[in-house]
């Protein structure tokens, strides 16, 4: 299970992600869409731990995605 809850990150003034909620079971399908420029591909850097979120938290089957050993 992938459970994002109220992750934010910000650019400078520029708030890219803004309390970002969700939970995905194995199995569940999902499509981030959007224009350029609105966090699809931070969102998904802060799910694989290669950006930081400036607030909020990432779990991968229970356990933070800051914990190298769940990938």
């Amino acid at each position: 299970m992938l459970k994002v809850v109220d992750v934010c990150k910000r650019y400078g003034a520029h708030q890219v992600l803004s309390y970002v909620s969700f939970e995905l079971q194995a199995g569940d399908l999902v499509a981030l869409v959007g224009p350029n420029g609105v966090g699809k591909s931070t969102l998904l850097n802060i799910i694989s731990n290669t950006e930081t979120a400036d607030r909020g938290s990432v779990t991968i089957n229970g356990r933070s995605n800051s914990d190298r050993a769940i990938f």
